[in-house]
């Protein structure tokens, strides 16, 4: 299981810095659409890999959410100099915006599968 703590923890850097990187110029709510799609198509991809306890798969991609948060925190402060006091709450926020995407994957990887 630890492949989905890795997948949410990944999700999470791509979320934070690899879109605005692919797609520059679009609008927020562009972005956070296609940030709600990499959330979805992960969690439906990972029971191939991790086997078929889905909610096992979905609390490790929030732990590897949150890892992913705490470690871009981490980074800004030490490269660049700039403090995050509130990424607890960044955490939360990111974790209530992909409770439906990856609920939605999983769903849709359990009817797909027959087990839903």
């Amino acid at each position: 299981m630890f492949t989905c703590i890795v997948f949410g923890l990944i999700d999470s850097l791509f979320v934070l810095h690899g879109i605005e990187w692919l797609a520059p110029a679009t609008s927020l709510s562009l972005q956070m659409a296609l940030a709600a799609g990499v959330f979805a198509v992960t969690a439906a991809w990972l029971p191939s890999l991790a086997g078929r306890r889905y909610w096992a798969i979905g609390s490790e991609m929030f732990l590897g959410i949150a890892l992913g948060v705490g470690l871009d925190a981490i980074g800004d402060k030490l490269l660049f100099a700039n403090d995050r006091l509130l990424f607890p709450i960044e955490i939360v926020l990111w974790w209530l915006f992909a409770f439906l995407p990856v609920a939605v994957g999983l769903t849709l990887r359990a009817r797909v599968s027959g087990r839903g």
